[in-house]
């Protein structure tokens, strides 16, 4: 059996010393202020040949009580195009939840939701180093 993901690992050492490091920890003080909390963490799996995420809003998953929220994601292999990177669509942001259908894709995760009624032409690979 493959897992996908892992949740809330920041819990426990050594994630949490990885979670809340002190560069991460400087830029979210300087983004939040000095009340920020580690609320949720992921690490997450792109096996070969699986799916990833299809479109998604994160806003949809939690209840956001609390503004601004910032997401971290620390990449602990090569992302790139070639092996599934994140990608983005720049503004997305700051639209409402938009209306979700179960994935649609051959094989894709049981329990995957995707947004149907957005345009994702202009989204944008995140690349990054580990």
């Amino acid at each position: 059996m493959r897992m996908s993901k892992l949740f809330n690992l920041h819990r426990k050492e050594p994630f949490y010393s990885f979670a809340a490091h002190p560069a991460i920890r400087n830029a979210m003080n300087a983004i939040l202020g000095s009340e920020v909390a580690i609320f949720n963490s992921q690490y997450i799996f792109k096996n070969p040949g699986v799916w990833g995420q299809p479109w998604h809003q994160d806003s949809l998953y939690y209840s956001f009580d609390r503004m601004p929220q910032v997401g971290v994601w620390l990449a602990t292999s090569r992302a790139t195009i070639e092996n599934g990177c994140l990608f983005v669509a720049p503004g997305s942001h700051k639209e409402p939840i938009h209306k979700v259908v179960p994935d649609a894709r051959p094989g894709s995760n049981y329990g995957y939701l995707e947004v149907v009624d957005y345009d994702f032409s202009d989204a944008e690979p995140v690349l990054m180093e580990a």
